[in-house]
């Protein structure tokens, strides 16, 4: 049974949501429980724990796209102003 699709760029339920904003905090936290198990799971040759990513927008909302190292994929460093 799949619970979410994809159409074009947009994800969605396949099942009503009575209560968004409870489903919305849920779905947050699942997401925060998920990139923090992945982080855990960096291995020995990490050195010193930074994470590189790039930050999309869909309209308001950030994206983080996780990379590798920053050095070779050659992307600047540092704090980035939000909008």
């Amino acid at each position: 049974m799949s619970f979410f699709r994809i159409e074009g760029a947009q994800l969605s339920t396949t099942f009503a949501v009575g209560d968004v904003e409870s489903f919305q905090n849920l779905l947050r936290e699942v997401l925060d429980w998920r990139l923090a198990e992945y982080l855990s799971r960096r291995g020995p040759g990490d050195q010193n724990g930074d994470l590189f990513c790039r930050v999309a927008r869909a309209g308001d909302h950030p994206i983080l796209l996780l990379l590798g190292e920053a050095t070779s994929l050659h992307i600047g460093q540092g704090l980035t102003p939000s909008r």
